[in-house]
This record gives structure tokens, sequence and C-alpha cells, in this order.
């Protein structure tokens, strides 16, 4: 139950559980406290994780899955410092740990120090695998640090053997796509020796609609419409992409099939931790930030 509550961000949920399993005289292990530092990291509730961390601590010490917990935990709420503070904690490392601040890295956009992490595991005979070369990539992609992509994904086909999945290829589509390397990231997906998803589509999308890629966007829009004709998000990129090019009947296309579907974009919105309270806002909410920042 925990781990569904936290797996769904119900973190409010999650905490109620931990405690009455501590009201029922249950001794509480690794396994419910890892499941509430990952509601916290859902939610971003980032004063009560350092609670949880203060626990695990104290009754617990430090280990290797909760230890790991805290750095997506800490990364994925602005805390990046935090995030690297427990990682040099953790005294017996394993890969998904460092996987864990791989990520990190990437999340706060320091990829160009994301590889040295890499060769310190290496030295320490840790071999790198999937995961690590997909968070690798995508703090890399983040800085768009392109140069550095292409070796290290050679380096994980070629050295590591390692086969390359959507992930991998998304990432580098994205970074290729993103630094205006459009054609070049549309040869790497006729390159897949599958049929490439909606996410690698989308990322060449995103870069042809950032460098007035026409010829190409056009194909990568089609194949994201095809592949995720539910999702208003991706007719709301496919519209914008037209746009930016005058394409105003495919513009005009794009809005009738979200016309017709009957559905509604919801629109996106941030979460701050403010004194423990979480407060919501949207992109013009402007006012209400200040006034949370003033509390």
């Amino acid at each position: 139950m925990i781990s569904g509550f936290a797996q769904n961000g119900f973190a409010g949920n999650t905490l109620e559980l931990l405690l009455e399993m501590q009201g029922c005289g249950f001794k509480l292990d690794s396994v419910p406290l890892v499941g509430a530092l990952m509601a916290c990291s859902l939610c971003g509730l980032s004063k009560l994780g350092k609670s949880v961390h203060g626990f695990i601590t104290r009754r617990l010490g430090l280990e290797q899955v909760s230890g790991t917990a805290m750095i997506d935990m800490y990364a994925k709420c602005g805390s990046f410092s935090y995030a690297g503070a427990v990682f040099d904690q953790i005294v017996s490392r394993d890969i998904i740990s460092w996987n864990a601040m791989i990520a990190s890295y990437g999340v706060h956009g320091h990829g160009k120090e994301a590889p040295s992490l890499v060769c310190q595991m290496t030295n320490m005979s840790l071999k790198p695998d999937h995961a690590t070369f997909a968070a690798l990539l995508s703090a890399l992609s983040h800085s768009e640090l392109v140069n550095e992509g292409r070796y290290w994904f050679n380096l994980m086909v070629n050295e590591y053997n390692i086969q390359s999945t959507e992930k991998h290829y998304a990432c580098m589509v994205d970074l290729l796509a993103r630094a205006g390397f459009v054609e070049e990231a549309y040869k790497l997906i006729g390159s897949m020796n599958k049929e490439p998803g909606a996410a690698v589509w989308v990322a060449l999308l995103s870069g042809c609609c950032n460098h007035g890629k026409l010829s190409i966007g056009e194909i990568a829009a089609k194949k994201v419409i095809e592949l995720n004709p539910d999702d208003l998000g991706i007719h709301a990129l496919v519209s914008n992409f037209f746009a930016k090019g005058n394409m105003w009947d495919e513009v005009a296309a794009v809005r009738k099939l979200v016309k017709d579907s009957g559905k509604k974009k919801v629109p996106g919105y941030s979460v701050l931790d403010v004194n423990g309270k979480l407060h919501s806002f949207l992109v013009n909410d402007c006012i209400l930030i200040s006034l949370l920042v003033l509390e």
C-alpha cells in the first residue's frame, strides 16, 4: 500500500500509513521509508524528505537502497548539494547509487561534469550498464554537449557492447536536434533496429520547431500524432510547429482534431513547498509566487 501511494504521488497517505504502522507496533525498516522518500520526490516535499532522511539516519543508518532514494529525492526537489552530500556518505555504493547521482547531474544542468563520474565509477571496477548511459546521455543532452554525446554513445555500443534502447536513441536525438543537427538526428532514427516510439519523434519534432526544419518536422509531426492520437499535449506541439512554419491549413486540421475529440488540455503547473505546504501555480501567477516568497 505504501509503495502504491508513493508511486502515485500521494505523500500524505504514505505518511499516514507509516504512522499507522508504528502505532500497530511494527518496526519500520528501509522498505516503507524508501516509499516515503519516493512520495516526497514526486511531490516536491523537500522538508518532509529531510525529516524522513533524519529518521533513517538515526534509526537505521545510511545504506545503498535508502541512500539512493535520498539522492533521487533531493535531486528532484532541487537540492543538488544535498544529493551530493548523501552520495559521498554512502560507504558501499552500487551501480544504482552511481546512476542516481549521474542522473542528478543531468537534472541540475551539470552535464559537463557527468562523464567524470562515470570514469570514477569504472576506476572502482564497476561496469556501466544501460541505465548508466541513459542517465549520462540525458545529462549531456540537457547541456547540449554534442561531441561528448557522440563519443559516449559510440563507446556504449562498441566498447561495452550495450544494445541501444529507445531511451538511448531518444536522448541522442534530443541532443542532436536541440543543437541544430536535425538531419543527423533523423539519420540516426533511420538506423534504429526497431520502429521508433513517440519519445524519439517528439525529440526530433522539438528540434525541428526550434530550428525551422520544416520538411523533416512534417514527417515527425505525422508520426507523433499517429503514435499518440489522444495526447493533447502532442497536438499542441504539432500545432505550434505548423504555426511557426506559417502552415495554417495544417494548424486548422490539428485544432479540428482536438475540437472533435471533445477533450481539453490540462494546463501545466509548478509546485512550491513553502513552510511544509504545497502551493501550485500557473505561468502567469506572478503575484502568488511573490507572496509565497515573502511568507
